[in-house]
């Protein structure tokens, strides 16, 4: 009878080992990068006195903060610089209403706290150029001259401001201006700050006083 070769049968060892595999080849599939949970970003704040340190710059004091928390109060509660000509539009009349040498003048502000910064601009609505402007405030201080100039008022209550021009012909006129001076303190009430920029004011200008209350009226 012919021989009839078998196939040779796997060992135990070998066995295991397909085994083995087929649960690995299992798992890997289950664990496909299209099922992989996505990786969670997490957050790396660093303080700001720690990225300081490191980067070898001193980390700022608390000191320092306050100052600059400071000056911008005090940046926040200046009402006393109206004189910023950049934007402003001078409201002057376009021609004079007489023959005769006319001017027009105008602030930009009229009504303002004590220490108030105000610019002033004059022009010559006719007669013969060169012209020239000279300034009277109205406080006792020394007059200026300029088709453009800035004062500032300490002085309290209503005030006119006098310009007189001249021009080349030797003609002259002039112009008055009332402006209203309150005490910054008085001036913030009237116009509504919050109480925070009140009391604040109240601690730099010591010398305000109450209105005194006006007297009961007796039937």
């Amino acid at each position: 009878m012919p021989h009839t070769s078998h196939p040779p049968r796997p060992r135990a060892g070998g066995f295991v080992s397909w085994a083995l595999l087929c649960c690995l080849s299992l798992v890997a599939l289950a664990c496909s990068p299209s099922e992989t949970p996505r990786p969670v970003a997490i957050a790396t704040a660093v303080p700001a006195a720690v990225a300081a340190a490191t980067a070898g710059a001193p980390a700022p004091s608390a000191t320092a903060a306050g100052a600059e928390a400071a000056a911008d109060s005090a940046a926040a509660t200046d009402l006393n610089d109206f004189s910023d000509t950049a934007d402003f539009e001078w409201n002057f009349d376009e021609e004079a209403s007489d023959t005769e040498f006319e001017i027009d003048a105008a602030a930009t502000a009229f009504y303002m706290p004590r220490g108030n910064i105000v610019t002033f601009k004059a022009k010559a609505l006719n007669g013969t150029p060169p012209f020239s402007f000279t300034w009277d405030f109205g406080d006792g201080s020394p007059p200026g001259s300029g088709e453009m100039i800035k004062h500032r008022f300490e002085k309290l209550g209503n005030i006119e401001v006098t310009v007189r021009a001249k021009d080349a012909s030797g003609a002259t006129a002039f112009m008055q201006l009332g402006l209203l001076v309150h005490h910054p303190v008085d001036y913030a009430y009237r116009m509504q700050q919050d109480e925070k920029t009140i009391e604040e004011l109240k601690k730099r200008y010591p010398d305000w006083v109450p209105a005194s209350p006006a007297p009961a009226v007796t039937p």
